[in-house]
């Protein structure tokens, strides 16, 4: 090989210690992993986990956060010949759901090895599949569904499938077929072009997603994300949405807020959820309330209630239904905040009582 193929595979270091073995490499042939890509793993310090053939199970441990555990299965997919039945109606991907299941097979038997509260969560499975794949949207949306029902119980974040597909002018583009299987159970599906950027490590965000994964609970932003998938995704179990978050003015009145995902002040989500059906193409507007059980396990204290009260008094300004997913330990109790709480929690049942009374 060539000395400046090596550097791929080793580090070299001025010194005695010369040479490094890159452990990613290990095990590998050269021409596997250029195919694979396994040099988008390099955010990662890796190692390689027991497998069957043809596929390559990594412990990746984010190199600037030891807290940022995660394990990829890679895998080819050399062939995607399609069963079908007598009406030409699709029936199986054999080869590609194959390398799925070896890949979801290995991923289990790493999981089966930990405790329930150390599983590892945001894993991944990234399939390249070799043959152009010619397949309609709606056949694709079948396999997808398979795909998530395969993958449950696993912490997966999504599966990729890289493939030459054919876009709306039926000219084959490099494309990435995204289907999001983890957390909530709602499958979508999208596409985008291939990327050339390495696999990034977990935003504080997606922290969050995960202890509350671990925890066998659900982040209230990724419930959010649940009920208004994008319009540009091309299969998802609930019509497109969008959602506007509100918080308290000054005056007391909730207003829209303009900030990032997880940055919410209190143990509580509130906002206007819209989402666009052929029925109503204008929308259909809600408020609605999520408790944050990543706060004080969703306690209930001032702040909470005084936006539960704002968000009933906005839905019954706009005349619009108030949806409420309580995520709580109940009332606050402190040292410092204690039987004031359940004077504001009887506030909030009085108006949940004459809510529905006023029609």
């Amino acid at each position: 090989m060539a000395a400046s193929g090596l550097t791929q595979y080793f580090t070299f270091r001025p010194g005695p210690s010369g040479f490094r073995e890159q452990k990613l490499y290990r095990g590998v042939h050269p021409m596997v992993a250029k195919r694979l890509e396994m040099w988008r793993l390099r955010n990662f310090y890796v190692n390689r986990l027991p497998s069957v053939e043809d596929i390559y199970l990594f412990h990746g441990v984010a190199r600037d956060n030891p807290k940022d555990e995660r394990l990829f299965a890679l895998a080819e997919v050399r062939d995607v010949t399609a069963i079908r039945d007598g009406g030409g109606r699709l029936v199986e991907l054999p080869h590609l759901m194959r390398m799925l299941m070896e890949s979801l097979t290995a991923i289990r038997r790493e999981q089966m090895r930990r405790s329930p509260g150390e599983r590892l969560q945001w894993n991944r499975v990234l399939l390249y599949v070799r043959p152009p794949l010619r397949m309609p949207a709606s056949e694709l949306e079948q396999v997808a569904r398979r795909m998530g029902g395969e993958a449950e119980g696993l912490g997966l974040q999504k599966v990729v499938v890289r493939a030459n597909m054919p876009d709306e002018a039926g000219e084959l583009r490099d494309t990435v077929l995204r289907v999001a299987v983890g957390g909530v159970q709602a499958m979508a599906l999208q596409f985008s072009p291939a990327s050339a950027e390495p696999i990034r490590p977990l935003t504080d965000y997606a922290q969050k997603v995960v202890r509350m994964r671990q925890r066998g609970l659900t982040y209230p932003y990724e419930l959010i994300r649940m009920l208004t998938p994008p319009a540009e995704a091309a299969q998802a179990d609930l019509p497109p949405g969008r959602f506007v978050e509100h918080d308290l003015a000054p005056d007391g009145r909730l207003v829209p807020v303009d900030r990032p995902y997880g940055h919410n002040t209190s143990n509580v989500v509130v906002g206007l959820i819209n989402n666009v059906t052929e029925k109503y193409p204008e929308g259909m507007t809600r408020v609605i309330v999520l408790g944050d059980p990543s706060k004080e396990v969703g306690s209930l204290a001032e702040p909470e209630c005084a936006r539960i009260l704002a968000a009933l008094d906005l839905a019954e300004q706009m005349r619009v239904p108030l949806e409420w997913f309580p995520i709580s330990a109940g009332a606050k109790i402190s040292m410092d905040s204690g039987v004031e709480n359940m004077d504001w929690i009887g506030r909030v049942l009085r108006r949940l009582i004459e809510y529905p009374q006023a029609g």
